[in-house]
């Protein structure tokens, strides 16, 4: 019996040791943490590579983008820069570099707008 508690205890340390080195190369890698959507910080990201990329999730679980116009898509996002990246979409806003755990590419959020200046379709991209 004792011995089975000693496994369980050992299990146990594992696992703890498991899910904070999972947790650790999720928080380096990009994919946590989520900030809560802001638009003011989304204008003016602090850190170009940080803040719109740490944004984009809660942006798209609490926003559907499809079918705003464009005056709510600049409301909500600001018009973005001149691109040279993905001229074939409409709107192009640059999140940071992308999620994972080696970063070499850039994410984007591109914008297509509809004959009726609404959005048509959106996707996230890279670079």
């Amino acid at each position: 019996m004792e011995r089975l508690g000693r496994l369980g205890i050992g299990l146990g340390i594992v696992a703890t040791m498991a899910l904070a080195l999972t947790a650790t190369c999720a928080w380096h890698s990009g994919y946590l943490p989520v900030r809560p959507f802001d638009s003011a910080a989304w204008k003016q990201p602090a850190d170009p590579d940080r803040t719109r990329i740490e944004m984009i999730d809660a942006l798209l679980w609490t926003r559907d983008l499809h079918g705003m116009s464009r005056a709510e898509v600049e409301r909500l996002l600001g018009r973005p820069p001149a691109s040279l990246y993905f001229t074939d979409w409409d709107y192009v806003y640059r999140l940071g570099m992308e999620r994972g755990l080696f970063s070499i590419d850039s994410e984007w959020l591109v914008l297509r707008f509809g004959r009726d200046d609404r959005v048509s379709e959106w996707a996230l991209v890279r670079d």
